[in-house]
Parts: C-alpha cells; sequence; structure tokens
C-alpha cells in the first residue's frame, strides 16, 4: 500500500510538472490566438498557476486517499481549514497584486491546511500499518487488514 502510494503521487507530481511547464511555455500563445488582444497574463500570474497545478494535484491525492481510508474528519478539517486560510490571504493579496493573488491565497491555503497535516496522518497511518504488517508475519498470517481508523 504504501509503495503504491508512493509511485503513484511521484507519477501525479511529475506529469503535473510536465503539464504545468507546457503551460507557462505556451499560454500565452493559446490565449493570444483564442482571445485576441483582450487578455495579457502577466508572468505572475503564469508561474502562481503553475505552482497551483502542483498544489492542487497533490491535495487531490491526499483527499483521495483520506477518502479511500475511511478518514472523512481529516478531509473536513482539511477543507475548512483551507478557507479559513484562503479568504483571509485573498482579500489581502487580491488588491494588492491582481488576479495572481488569488492563485497563490489557494495555493498557500491548500499547502498549509491540506498537505501539510495530510503528510504527518499518512507517515503515522503508514507507521502503523507497518506495525501491525510485522506482528502478523511474526504470527505467520500473510493477510493485511484494512486501513481504518
Amino acid at each position: 500500500m504504501r509503495r503504491h502510494f508512493i509511485i503513484s503521487n511521484i507519477i501525479i507530481i511529475t506529469f503535473n510538472a510536465f503539464v504545468s511547464c507546457v503551460i507557462v511555455a505556451v499560454l500565452d500563445k493559446i490565449l493570444a490566438a483564442w482571445m485576441g488582444e483582450a487578455i495579457d497574463p502577466s508572468p505572475l500570474l503564469v508561474t502562481s498557476m503553475a505552482v497551483y497545478g502542483a498544489v492542487s494535484a497533490v491535495a487531490h491525492g491526499f483527499t483521495g486517499f483520506f477518502y479511500m481510508a475511511t478518514i472523512h474528519r481529516m478531509v473536513l478539517f482539511g477543507q475548512l481549514g483551507m478557507v479559513v486560510i484562503n479568504l483571509p490571504l485573498a482579500i489581502i493579496l487580491i488588491p494588492k497584486i491582481g488576479s495572481a493573488g488569488a492563485v497563490i491565497a489557494t495555493s498557500i491555503g491548500y499547502s498549509i491546511a491540506v498537505i501539510a497535516p495530510g503528510i504527518w496522518r499518512i507517515i503515522s497511518l503508514f507507521r502503523d500499518f507497518s506495525e501491525v504488517q510485522t506482528r502478523l508475519v511474526g504470527q505467520g498470517s500473510n493477510k493485511s487488514p484494512a486501513l481504518t481508523e
């Protein structure tokens, strides 16, 4: 389970990093062809959108893991914390730096409220899971218990 989770997240993050780099490289051309001169995104906005894509992918991976593990409380508190962090940051940053402020506020909110506690919780879950597996192997059982809280 641990190996599958780590490999899945590495694949997701790598793919997302590639897509984010492509977006940064060609977004100006796509928007110019699509909207003409009506939109001229700032480099800060384009870069912050690429960072948001990576942060969002990791946060959604953690959320999916916690749903799978039936740890709904972690998801609920993470999302509530994200709103509590995101709203004031957006109110402060949007007037100062424009639409990039909303993207930056959301990335910071996800990082602090979902990803950081998610890493801590997943490490403790894997530690507990490894201890249970070690005990079962010591007892001669090759069956792994379901991951539940």
